[in-house]
């Protein structure tokens, strides 16, 4: 009993955090989920329960979509879900939330860094890093958001964007589980309270960023986006 509530409380804080800063939510469900479900299923699991997020969120702000990066970004992680499923249990990936959070930080604090970079950035390389990362290490980092809070002002179309590309990385991660034999029935009560979780949270998490000035959501996201890149890094140091 105690598990359930607490698996239901950190959806609900996860989704929460999501719903004011569209990011943070999913790198904590990764972070607690193996406290409720074997190791196999952490991925698929916290796939579902973003899926759930993501579109509740968007819910509370569907004329706010920034269209432009719809496109690129769905192609995108078409590509990066085939490569990497068909090589999903081969590929070395202990480096790239490491090499992800150092992009974070120079994209966002180094100037000549962040200008060249630009060149290079496109919403379909976002989508096939993320969706096709995300197969294995469930949360890679908020890259789309990054590109996002540089290219748009107003935090509604931010939230509104990231939430519809986050939700159709889902869609394909849970369609490639499906596709290997992935049982999510098997977790069907883990799965039911962390969607309501997750639901409840975008509620609070919405009505809590209407609070907020747009200045100052600018500001926060950025030292959030700061504060999680740190804590990556920090986190593979110490446990190498």
């Amino acid at each position: 009993m105690l598990n359930d509530i607490s698996l239901f409380l950190f959806a609900t804080l996860a989704s929460t955090l999501a719903g004011v800063f569209v990011m943070g939510g999913g790198m904590l469900m990764v972070l607690v989920l193996p406290w409720f479900v074997p190791a196999m299923a952490v991925v698929p699991v916290h796939a579902v329960t973003q899926l759930a997020s993501n579109s509740s969120r968007l819910v509370f702000a569907l004329n706010h979509i920034y269209w432009p990066a719809t496109g690129p970004y769905l192609f995108g992680s078409l590509v990066g879900t085939a490569l990497f499923a068909l090589f999903l249990f081969n590929l070395p990936l202990e480096y790239i939330p490491q090499l992800i959070a150092v992009y974070l930080l120079l994209s966002l604090w180094f100037g000549p860094f962040a200008r060249a970079i630009r060149r290079l950035e496109s919403f379909f390389l976002a989508g096939f890093l993320q969706t096709g990362l995300g197969l294995v290490v469930g949360a890679p980092g908020p890259i789309a958001l990054t590109m996002l809070s540089r290219r748009l002002e107003n935090k509604e179309n931010i939230v509104a964007t990231a939430s519809l590309l986050m939700l159709c990385g889902n869609l394909f991660k849970i369609s490639t589980f499906l596709w290997l034999g992935f049982h999510f029935s098997d977790y069907w009560w883990p799965l039911l309270l962390a969607v309501t979780g997750a639901c409840l949270g975008s509620v609070l998490g919405s009505l809590l960023r209407r609070r907020i000035a747009p200045q100052a959501f600018m500001l926060q996201l950025k030292w959030l986006l700061t504060l999680m890149a740190l804590f990556t890094l920090f986190n593979s140091l110490l446990w190498e």
